[in-house]
């Protein structure tokens, strides 16, 4: 066994705990996370299977057929947090929205001056001076 094994197994396990304690996910998300980890226990047990696989798939390496997986891969966690970050974003609009709707709010009504109804600006300093 060579000498990074152990470590790289440890904190592969250790990113699963955090992952599936810590952050909340969905089901799909821990069957695609247990997936991924039982083959990175099977490659890093047994490098020379990541070759073989090379081998069976026309690449010159494992850690190049590694590498060409993981662009794809990242690419579409990149476009699932685009998602999600547009979907907060929406939530958010609506939110916002909603409470302007629910409580509206006339610029300067709380220091006692400001627009009325109609529009019109008071003048308060005459009145503060009777």
């Amino acid at each position: 066994m060579i000498l990074i094994q152990p470590l790289l197994i440890v904190l592969l396990l250790l990113g699963v705990v955090v992952y599936l304690r810590i952050l909340r996910s969905r089901l799909v998300d821990r069957i695609v996370v247990s997936a991924i980890l039982v083959a990175a226990l099977g490659l890093i047990s047994f490098p020379g299977a990541a070759n073989d696989l090379a081998h069976l798939v026309g690449v010159g390496r494992g850690a190049d057929l590694l590498f060409y997986l993981t662009i794809p891969g990242l690419g579409f966690v990149v476009l699932l947090l685009f998602s999600k970050v547009r979907e907060l974003d929406e939530r958010l609009t609506k939110l916002t929205r909603d409470m302007a709707l629910r409580s509206p709010h006339v610029p300067g009504d709380e220091a006692g001056g400001g627009a009325d109804p109609e529009g019109r600006t008071e003048d308060r300093s005459r009145d503060a001076s009777v």
